[in-house]
């Protein structure tokens, strides 16, 4: 149910409300208290107390089919809710899960860098001992 719907059922049943106090007026000017305390129907009003009674039952029918109503309409926004939740945990649990992998994958490139570093360092090295060793077989070769 969308917020106009549910707007709508809300009127509704503020309108089925005011119906039943209505009614419940209107049945309450049917009857008299006696000197006692107790409640009398007036005569004469017989037939209009059955039919506002009918009416009574009718709209408290329906006004708690309209409760019902609204009171499923809870249940299943709530349903979703919770449900909508445990999606955005799991959606969670996996980007954070992902997060670990990109770190880890990160943290193989920051090695793979610093080992293709320490080749070329590698390689660096052995030209320059290469070099000092040519020089030092020269330097040995000159000698008389």
């Amino acid at each position: 149910m969308n917020h106009i719907e549910k707007r709508k059922l809300e009127l509704e049943m503020t309108a089925k409300h005011d119906q039943l106090l209505e009614v419940q007026a209107a049945l309450s000017l049917t009857v008299r208290r006696s000197p006692n305390g107790t409640r009398k129907a007036l005569p004469g009003t017989e037939h209009e107390r059955s039919a506002l009674k009918a009416r009574l039952v009718a709209y408290q029918s329906e006004y708690l089919a309209m409760k019902a109503r609204r009171d499923e309409d809870r249940d299943r926004a709530s349903d979703a809710w919770d449900a909508l939740k445990a999606r955005l945990d799991e959606l969670e649990a996996a980007a954070l899960a992902n997060a670990a992998l990109i770190a880890q994958g990160l943290r193989a490139m920051d090695l793979a860098v610093e080992n293709a570093a320490l080749v070329l360092r590698i390689g660096t090295l052995e030209r320059q001992c290469r070099a000092l060793q040519r020089t030092i077989r020269e330097f040995t070769d000159d000698r008389p």
